[in-house]
This record gives C-alpha cells, sequence and structure tokens, in this order.
C-alpha cells in the first residue's frame, strides 16, 4: 500500500522510549491528500490510547497564535475562555489549568501525557519559515517531543537560515504519493445519498482509473466531483437508474470534464460546441499547427478511453453543473432521456440509429436506412444539426454503396434539399443565428460523417449561404423595427447596434442591416426624437462602426450625415450648432478614418 513505510515508521517512532531529539517531516504537493493521510493516522493513533495534538498553521501570523492553538488542542473544553484572553497563555487562564500565577505553554504541556505534536500547512504561515521551524524547535530539542511537520516544500521559499535549521531540526523526511486509493472510500463514504454510494462504490474502479488519467495530484478535487455526483444523483428518475449502460457513461463523462473545469484546464466556453472544438484541435495538430490544440481537444488525448463529446449530458447540462453549481432536474432527465445511451431503440431518431449503424444489426440498421431516405424525399428534416448530418451519413452511404448514387448525384440533392427549405422560409427555423461558428464538424454530440471531405463542404457552404440569404431578406423588417425603437427605447436601440458589455440585447451589433436601408428615413425618425436621444443615437453610431461592419455599411452612413446636414442647415442656430458638431465628431471622423485606410 502506498505510504505505508511511512506510517510504519511513526508507529516506531511514537513508540520510542526516549526523546528522539528530532522532528519527522512529511513533504507533498498541495491537494495530495497530506492533511487526509496524516489526520487518518492521527485517528489510528487516537485509537490505541495515543495522545496528539493537531495544530494547522495556516495563517499563523505570530508565535501567540500557535500557542494559543496548541493550548486549544490540549483543552478543548475550554475554547471560548482561552480565545477570549487571546495572545500568549495569560495569568488566569493558567489558574484555570491548576498552575501557578504564572505559567508558560511548555510548562502547560509537561502537565500533559503528549505522544505526538502535528503542525500541518508550515509553508502557509504568515510567518518565515525560518522562524516556524525555529519555534517547532523548541519542543524538538528543549522539551524531547516527539514532532511531526506536514509541508510543501515545493512552496517554501528558500532561504539559507531556513535550510540551516530544517537540519538542525528535521531527522526524517517522507515524500508522500498521492493516496486516492485510499481517500475515495471515505469520500464514497461521505455521500449523503445510499443510492448515490452505491453506484459510486460500483465505479470506483472506472473513478480512479479517470483520475489517473487526469494527470492531477490534487484529492480536494476528487472529493469535491465525488460530492457533486451525489447531489446530481438524487437527480435522475428511475426510469434512467435502471440503465446501468447508461449510467456508467454519464458518470465517466461526468467525472472526466469536472476534473478538468475544477482544475481549471477547461472554462464554459471549452463545454460548448464541444464535437467541433475536440475535431479542430485534432486537425489542427494535424496540419502541422504549432499550437497544442484546442483546450478541450488536449483534454481528450489524456483520456483516450472516453469521448468527451458523448451527448449523454447536453453542452446545456454541464455548463450548469460544472460552471454554475445548478442542477436542472428536468433539463439532466430530458438530456439523458435524448441520448443514445438511454433512448428506447423504437424512439430513437432514424438517423441516429444509421449514424451508430455499425453497432447496430442489419435489420436496425436498414430499417432505419429506409425511414430516413422517405423522410429526406419528404423534407421532413428542418433542425440544422439533422438536415446536415442527413447529407453527411448519405455520403457515407454511398462510399460504402447502401445508396446506389454517386456523390455527386447526393450532393446535388442535397443542394436541392437546401433550396426548398430556402423557398418555403423554413431554413431559420432550425438554422439559430450563429450556427455556423459552432457546427462545422457535428451537433447533438456526434460528428458529421465525412466532415473534412469535399463534398461535405460543398454542401455545408451552400447551406450556410442559403441561411445567410434568408437572413438578409429579413434586414428591412429589422430596420423597421430599429426605427421604431429609437423613438420608443433609444437605450434599447443602443444595446441593439451596439457591443455592451451586457450582451443579452447586442443582436444587431455585427449585422451590416443598415446596408439595406434609407438614410433619409433614418434621419426621418432620428429628427423626431429629444436632442439628448440624438446624440445617443449618434455615439451609438460610432460605437458600431467600431466593431467592423463599416464597409458594408458605408454608404449608407455617408447618405445618413449628407442628409443630417442638409436638415441642420434649416434649424435654429442651436440647433444646428449641435447637430453639425455631433455628426462631425461622431460620423465624419469615422468616414475619414475609413477612407484613410
Amino acid at each position: 500500500m502506498k505510504n505505508s513505510h511511512i506510517f510504519e515508521f511513526l508507529d516506531y517512532y511514537v513508540e520510542l522510549s526516549h526523546s528522539p531529539q528530532y522532528a519527522v517531516m512529511i513533504d507533498g504537493a498541495w491537494g495530495i491528500g497530506k492533511t487526509y493521510c496524516v489526520n487518518s493516522y492521527i485517528e489510528h493513533l487516537k485509537k490505541s490510547g495515543k495522545r496528539v495534538i493537531y495544530v494547522s498553521l495556516y495563517g499563523a501570523k505570530d508565535i501567540e497564535d500557535i500557542d494559543l492553538s496548541i493550548a486549544l488542542g490540549v483543552h478543548p473544553s475550554l475554547n471560548t475562555k482561552i480565545a477570549s484572553y487571546g495572545g500568549r497563555l495569560a495569568k488566569a487562564v493558567g489558574k484555570n489549568f491548576g498552575f501557578g500565577v504564572e505559567v508558560t505553554l511548555t510548562d502547560f504541556l509537561d502537565k500533559t501525557a503528549v505522544d505526538l505534536l502535528v503542525f500541518d500547512d508550515l509553508e502557509r504561515s504568515k510567518l518565515s519559515p525560518a522562524d516556524t521551524l525555529g519555534y517547532i524547535n523548541t519542543f524538538v530539542e528543549h522539551e524531547g517531543m516527539k514532532v511531526l511537520v506536514v509541508a510543501n516544500e515545493g512552496k517554501l521559499s528558500v532561504q539559507k537560515k531556513y535550510g540551516l535549521l530544517r537540519e538542525k531540526v528535521v531527522g526524517m523526511t517522507f515524500k508522500l504519493q498521492q493516496c486516492e486509493s485510499d481517500a475515495i472510500d471515505a469520500f464514497i463514504g461521505q455521500a449523503t445519498d445510499p443510492n448515490a454510494r452505491k453506484s459510486l462504490s460500483e465505479s470506483r474502479e472506472n473513478i480512479l482509473s479517470i483520475f489517473q488519467q487526469s494527470k492531477m495530484q490534487n484529492l480536494r478535487i476528487l472529493k469535491q466531483t465525488v460530492w457533486a455526483w451525489d447531489r446530481f444523483y438524487k437527480c435522475i428518475e428511475a426510469e434512467h437508474l435502471n440503465k446501468t449502460k447508461g449510467m456508467v457513461a454519464a458518470l465517466k463523462l461526468f467525472f472526466a470534464l469536472s476534473f478538468e473545469v475544477r482544475s481549471g484546464r477547461l472554462g464554459e466556453g471549452d463545454l460548448t460546441d464541444r464535437v467541433d472544438k475536440i475535431v479542430a484541435g485534432q486537425m489542427g495538430k494535424r496540419e502541422g499547427d504549432s499550437s497544442d490544440g484546442t483546450p478541450l481537444s488536449q483534454a481528450q488525448e489524456r483520456y483516450a478511453q472516453l469521448h468527451l463529446n458523448d451527448a449523454v449530458l447536453t453542452d446545456e447540462v454541464l455548463v450548469q453543473l460544472l460552471c454554475e453549481g445548478r442542477n436542472d432536474c428536468k433539463k439532466i432527465n430530458e438530456s439523458l432521456s435524448k441520448s443514445e445511451h438511454f433512448i428506447q431503440p423504437e424512439n430513437e431518431p432514424a438517423w441516429q440509429t444509421v449514424w451508430h449503424g455499425i453497432t447496430r444489426t442489419e435489420d436496425e440498421f436498414s430499417k432505419a436506412f429506409s425511414k430516413m431516405e422517405s423522410q429526406f424525399k419528404k423534407r421532413e428534416f428542418i433542425d440544422a444539426g439533422e438536415v446536415l448530418h442527413v447529407f453527411g451519413l448519405r455520403l457515407w452511404c454511398s462510399e460504402m454503396k447502401q445508396l446506389n448514387k454517386t456523390a455527386r448525384e447526393v450532393v446535388e440533392e442535397c443542394q436541392v434539399y437546401v433550396d426548398d427549405l430556402f423557398t418555403k422560409k423554413k431554413i431559420l427555423e432550425g438554422a439559430t443565428r450563429g450556427f455556423k461558428d459552432g457546427m462545422s464538424h457535428g451537433a447533438f454530440g456526434l460528428g458529421f460523417m465525412g466532415c473534412n471531405s469535399e463534398e461535405f463542404r460543398e454542401v455545408y457552404q451552400h447551406y450556410t449561404s442559403r441561411v445567410e440569404d434568408a437572413e438578409r431578406a429579413l434586414w428591412p423588417k429589422h430596420v423597421e423595427d430599429l426605427l421604431a425603437l429609437m423613438v420608443s427605447n433609444v437605450d434599447l436601440f443602443f444595446q441593439k447596434v451596439c457591443w455592451t458589455n451586457d450582451d443579452r440585447e447586442n443582436t444587431f451589433y455585427n449585422i451590416p442591416v443598415f446596408s439595406t436601408a434609407s438614410g433619409q428615413r433614418f434621419v426621418d425618425h432620428l429628427m423626431e426624437i429629444h436632442p439628448a436621444d440624438q446624440r445617443t443615437v449618434l455615439t451609438a453610431l460610432r460605437g458600431r462602426y467600431s466593431m467592423g461592419v463599416l464597409e458594408r455599411e458605408k454608404v449608407w452612413l455617408t447618405e445618413v450625415r449628407d442628409e443630417l446636414y442638409k436638415r441642420a442647415a434649416k434649424l435654429p442656430p442651436i440647433r444646428k450648432y449641435a447637430i453639425r458638431n455631433e455628426v462631425g465628431r461622431l460620423i465624419d471622423q469615422l468616414l475619414v478614418e475609413e477612407d484613410a485606410s
């Protein structure tokens, strides 16, 4: 067993009949489990009748703090009374223990049978390491006590004085190895839900394997993840709990990504569009990219036996669970229900069965393929992810002769499908704004078949182009809505057309909707509103064009500027001055800068 030699030595050290005149040190990195292992050993000593005083040096700013901690360790029942005095043991406190008027801490300890004095977190004391070690030496050398020091020496500043004192005080040093195999049982035992404890115990080896693959040396993260699963497990409905393989798949994904998020290697942005981020990172490395890939693709390399894009838990659910600390039970169960691990075969979409065809029976695959083709002909696929999956699957089936068509014929049929969605004004129903940024390699946790082939890229680009055409067709309506908003709520207009830190309403900040608009009509509405609101609108335009759409709206903006100068000429002096000043400062300067570039 790991570290058993350390505690065997400590047993020998504690049982010595004479003073050893040296301290023992346990050294290990933060999070490796030093405190857990030492506390377990302390419990072992206590069960055998030994007296142990444990002192954490974390945050100790002076010797008095440490004195007080030791005193409280000896007589915890007097915690409140001693703490009220502060500093070294006061005369009055000494009387409470039956000592004389003057009492020192060492006198106090002489009156008690202490078998081991443990000082934890040496590196986290606010005293210098040398001063702390010098203090500890009074117990070792002058009082003849047996002392254990626990530290992360890698975090201790290197001081010549510390090195000399260490050599004098510490007679034996052990490097602690991570003891996750022992710790996990304790962590599991602390889970509050008995069924969760059972699931964790049954998956113990899986959890340890994933923890090893994570290459972390931090038992705190392991403990936090075990307890997070305990909370998560309480949300899961009975129909899902009965599917053992599915629950194991969920647990593996949960633990791996929890380790990555809690260690700071992954953030919220890394958990969205997981397929794309993994594929993009892997492709970049294959193509000679000098980078190490995306953070998620790097994580995927660590967990070779797992699929970090598994849709058993959706991106949204993972972000809520691991980044926001929210357990939305309804969404968790919806996610599980739609996953291949839990879905009833008769409820699985035909295209998903085709995608998983390699692991399905020939009959299941054939029936699903026939149904998918029928749905394709009836134009039943609307969602962007489903549409693109079906396109990729048809190309794949053509390649393996399941579909009796050439790749070129499949491409042309898919392009016609896209055109039909566009003509029937259905293409935007399933293509949410910005889908192109996160759906080039996969959707629903599954990669598009042949997503890197020329044929798939061709149909993908055609789909993207038609989505853009459909969005562009709506621009005139969006402009009318924005003009009305300018009059009714100028602050919301500002947020709609210009990037702000509150991005909830920044709908059109980078979409050149005004390229289809009339500059004169814009000015008509602008002249209706209060002068202060006019300034807000012009300020919004200035901010808008710092985001890169000026080139496509330059003609419109020039028309707005010229119309404003024309209208200003007919206004009273103050209004004429205000508009010319604002237009010159906020718009003319933009156009001059654009021409210069």
